[in-house]
């Protein structure tokens, strides 16, 4: 069954906001820490509540993306 350009295109845009934000990550991660001086206990909370938010991102944008390839 042919793809419409409608749904290449959508399913392009997807793609590329999942590889995107997972290069994004990549990147952050090579930094050794964010800007600002926090506790030590400060800071692993901080650390570990924006893993989470990055992550849960990244499997909605994966998720998406593979809704639209129909799988």
């Amino acid at each position: 069954m042919p793809v419409s350009a409608k749904n290449f295109y959508q399913n392009i845009f997807n793609w590329s906001a999942a590889i995107g934000w997972a290069l994004m990550i990549f990147y952050l991660s090579s930094r050794s820490s964010f800007p600002g001086e926090f506790t030590p206990s400060t800071y692993n909370l901080i650390s570990s509540l924006v893993h989470i938010l990055l992550y849960v991102v990244l499997t909605w944008l994966f998720i998406r993306a593979f809704k639209g390839r129909g799988c």
